[in-house]
């Protein structure tokens, strides 16, 4: 089990990690999510030992990790850029970390072929990496990271060079893979996809802080603060003060402002909700409607499943159910 506690990072006067406590369980696949410098990549370098902490415990089992070099934590790190030999095999890639874990040969070719296997790579064995598309190169350095059965597999934003079709299939593959092997993987990603896709246990930042943490459904059926539903994409995110003023439901207790998902409104003879009808887009299986209302609040996105759809310039009335009015605290930026 991965253990941190009261962790603070800084890099020179700034501070990347404000006293930040996290638990990891073995074969958790927990993602660390958050936009740029939100101290995510700084917080799994701590762990991997390649950047000091100024202040707090990083431990594995119990075993306090600061005086433990990198290459003897017993973890995998795999980067973005792969970091693999471009005319070397994909077998020699692959069996770099065995060797330099002085395993016998033969040991080294029957691990080779097993991960080979695993990650579908059979009949790779004697191409070199140039010879390999982008998303092979990916499956070599998973590979390459899980050979030596590493306690804990650490990935900063692996699939950020992909494209966004190659990036959705390898990382429910990823998922699979992990899962199937019981590793314990901490990821980091700014993409709230992947990290849904992918991980048990969601950890979003903010300024060198977790913001919220909980399984990915948690978290997209109840943000807790205004950043945490404008980062996964929430809109409808109404001041209270407005919403009320409206007449629109607002949800008892503590809030600055209610999140109005888009996909719990309906039409209503007597809904609380009236506006008229400025835009619509295709969506597939939905429209994305855009509502101006007639109280003095900003413009409604709804997703609108039902037929007709409504037209340009039409009035609407519409209700809302009760589960998609989330209340959440912080004020806009």
């Amino acid at each position: 089990m991965l253990e941190i506690s009261g962790l603070k990072a800084c890099y020179e006067d700034v501070v990347a990690i404000h006293h930040l406590d996290l638990t990891i369980e073995k074969g958790e696949i927990v993602c660390l999510l958050g936009p740029s410098g939100c101290g995510k990549s700084t917080l799994l370098r701590v762990v991997a030992g390649l950047e000091k902490a100024a202040a707090g415990v990083v431990s594995w089992d119990d075993e306090d990790l600061a005086r433990v070099r990198v290459h003897s934590r017993g973890f995998g790190l795999m980067f973005q850029d792969y970091a693999l030999f471009p005319h070397r095999t994909v077998e020699a890639n692959i069996a770099f970390g065995l060797e330099m874990h002085r395993r016998p040969k033969p040991e080294i070719a029957a691990r080779v072929s097993e991960v080979m296997a695993i990650v579908g790579l059979e009949g790779y064995g004697d191409r070199t990496i140039g010879q390999l598309s982008g998303g092979q190169q990916q499956r070599v350095a998973l590979a390459r990271a899980i050979a030596p059965s590493p306690k804990l597999l650490m990935f900063d934003e692996p699939l950020g060079a992909l494209d966004r079709n190659m990036r959705e299939r390898l990382v429910i593959e990823l998922h699979d893979i992990l899962t199937t092997l019981g590793t314990t993987a901490l990821y980091v990603t700014h993409d709230q996809e992947e990290a849904f896709a992918l991980a048990d246990r969601v950890v979003l930042m903010r300024d060198g802080r977790i913001e919220q943490m909980g399984s990915p459904a948690e978290l997209w059926a109840r943000p807790r603060t205004r950043f945490a539903a404008e980062f996964l994409g929430f809109r409808n995110i109404i001041d209270v003060q407005t919403a009320k003023e409206c007449g629109w439901p607002v949800p008892e207790g503590e809030t600055d402002a209610v999140v109005y998902r888009p996909d719990g409104f309906e039409e209503s003879e007597t809904g609380a909700f009236k506006g008229v009808v400025v835009s619509r887009t295709y969506r597939g299986d939905h429209f994305v409607v855009r509502i101006s209302p007639t109280d003095p609040a900003p413009d409604l996105l709804i997703h609108v499943r039902w037929q007709p759809v409504p037209e340009l310039g039409q009035e609407l009335r519409l209700t809302i159910d009760a589960e998609s009015v989330i209340p959440v605290v912080g004020n806009a930026e």
